[in-house]
């Protein structure tokens, strides 16, 4: 009885679940790369590198699938800008 009611569980969970993209754009040395750390790990790293082109990173808060993607902010990347909106 009590997998029956574990599997109904799971079942009903994955009916409210939702799938989220969130694109940063922004100048450089804006914080991006460490709100998307924060967001996705949960920890501050003071000594962030600047991101080159981009990165994606994913994390599950609740019921929600998050996709974080963080697009460099120097003037070499902002052309790319167009493609992640």
């Amino acid at each position: 009885m009590g997998s029956i009611v574990a599997k109904l569980r799971d079942v009903l969970n994955n009916l409210w679940k939702e799938d989220m993209e969130i694109c940063l754009l922004g100048l450089q040395g804006a914080g991006k790369s460490t709100l998307v750390n924060i967001i996705a790990g949960g920890e501050y790293e003071p000594s962030t590198i600047p991101t080159i082109g981009f990165q994606m990173k994913t994390t599950q808060k609740c019921r929600v699938n998050i996709k974080l993607w963080d697009v460099g902010g120097q003037t070499k990347f902002r052309p790319q800008w167009a493609r992640y909106c």
